[in-house]
């Protein structure tokens, strides 16, 4: 709900209870929980205002950090020709005790990177020019003459 909505709900409940209704009574006429008006009450007398914050913290406490995703390109830059795999590579940080992260936050950061990747394109087999010819030759097998 928006906050001008909560101001307008807020406006009417002060309205009614100038009038003589109960606090509850009008939550209950406006289904809105009696808990809830108090809530936004409050936190117009603090100031804080009625708009939604958002919700959670803007980072991921979890997540790596930057010194972390620069140790994981260094460790595939050293290392790739010899590991070959994100899985091998994120082992080998672990065991040198260079970087603890796990598989998956290897793939994803080497993935973001600009050295990371299939050196040869992937080819699509069969091509569809030779799916195309033995369709012709097979019904050219079954003309009548």
């Amino acid at each position: 709900m928006d906050g001008d909505v909560k101001a307008g709900v807020l406006d009417l409940v002060a309205y009614a209870v100038d009038e003589g209704w109960s606090l509850r009574r009008v939550c209950g006429v406006l289904e809105v929980t009696h808990p809830r008006v108090i809530f936004w009450l409050d936190r117009i007398n603090s100031g804080a205002g009625l708009e939604d914050r958002i919700p959670g913290p803007t980072q991921a406490p979890h997540a790596l950090l930057d010194w972390e995703r620069d140790e994981i390109i260094a460790i595939y830059d050293t290392w790739h020709e010899i590991d070959r795999s994100y899985r091998k590579l994120a082992h080998r940080g672990s065991r040198q005790d260079r970087v603890h992260a796990s598989e998956s936050s290897f793939w994803r950061v080497l993935e973001m990177s600009t050295s990371f990747g299939p050196t040869v394109p992937s080819l699509i087999w069969p091509h569809p020019d030779v799916i195309a010819d033995a369709a012709v030759t097979l019904l050219s097998c079954f003309t009548v003459r």
